[in-house]
Order: structure tokens, then sequence, then C-alpha cells
């Protein structure tokens, strides 16, 4: 008797099929490999670096070297949102620079 290797049936020793599920016994013969089912690979996403940005302009604004040297790794990313946000969180930092000054001057 051969059981089936699919749902365990029991079956004739000359079946080539399973009965009960109709699985095709020769695609599992004791020592052939069977074939593999494709395997689905996702698609490699590219790190938008948002922790760093968020990080850039809430540093920018407490203390703006922070918001500096964050922009500067920002822009040294290869992703171009990365880089369009390190430019901006520079002027941002620098603009909330030059206010902090002119307000503790007064």
């Amino acid at each position: 008797m051969k059981i089936c290797p699919n749902c365990g049936e029991q079956l004739a020793d000359e079946a080539i099929f399973c009965k009960s599920c109709g699985v095709n016994l020769d695609d599992f013969v004791v020592g052939k490999e069977t074939p593999a089912a494709p395997q689905y690979i996702p698609p490699v996403e590219e790190n938008d670096h948002k922790i760093a940005i968020i990080l850039g302009y809430v540093g920018g604004f407490i203390w703006p070297i922070i918001g500096l040297i964050v922009a500067i790794y920002l822009l040294t990313r290869d992703s171009e949102k990365a880089k369009k946000h390190g430019k901006y969180v520079i002027l941002f930092s620098l603009f909330i620079w030059v206010v902090s000054l002119l307000i503790m001057n007064r």
C-alpha cells in the first residue's frame, strides 16, 4: 500500500494518482526532488529616512545646531526626498538661529 504524501490517503501500490486529492504520485518518488513553487520576493523599498527628517525639523526648532547636523546627514543620503528635506532643514535651522539671535539681542 502506498500513502499519498499530499493528503495521507492509503492507495494501491500501482496507483499513479491519489483517488482522494488527485495529486500525481510520480512527482513524489523517493529521491526525486519536487519542483519548487516560485517564491514571492517583495520589491525593495527605498529608505525614506522619515525619522531623520522629523528629527531634523524638531531639532532645528529646539536647538538649531542639531537641525544642521541632521541636515548634513540627510544631504549625504541617496534618496532624493532625504536630500530635498536636508536643504529645507538647513534653511529652517538657520532661520530659527537668526530669529533667536535677534530676540536675544533686544
